[in-house]
């Protein structure tokens, strides 16, 4: 799933000029959009037999170029001893971006009305 919301960039080029509480405002909104996806892939990495809780703390939710928002895995893999873990990582990711598609998108949507509140 990608949500492309058509004039984003254009939104955040305005409020970089005019408004800049409501530019952190968007980018702190953004970025929790992208925390939901990452909780519930966190959830998954807990229900693992043993739980995988560095692998768990490491994905967050983070905001790219202004505004690009995308949920990762902070933490580098240094042991090497299973050569699946960045596939299993990515899965889980895939996963709950699927599953939490819905509730993402009503975050958004909600965000956009929010900030064309603030403009009327």
């Amino acid at each position: 799933m990608t949500v492309t919301v058509k004039g984003l960039r254009e939104l955040d080029r305005a409020l970089r000029v005019a408004d800049d509480e409501a530019r952190r405002g968007l980018t702190r909104e953004l970025r929790t959009a992208a925390q939901i996806v990452a909780d519930d892939a966190r959830d998954y990495f807990h229900r693992l037999s043993p739980p995988a809780l560095r692998t768990a703390g490491g994905l967050r939710g983070v905001v790219k170029g202004g505004t690009t928002a995308i949920a990762e895995q902070r933490r580098r893999t240094v042991t090497g001893r299973r050569g699946d873990w960045g596939s299993r990582n990515m899965r889980a990711l895939a996963f709950a971006k699927r599953k939490k598609e819905p509730e993402v998108l009503a975050h958004l949507d909600a965000m956009l009305d929010r900030i064309a509140d603030g403009f009327n």
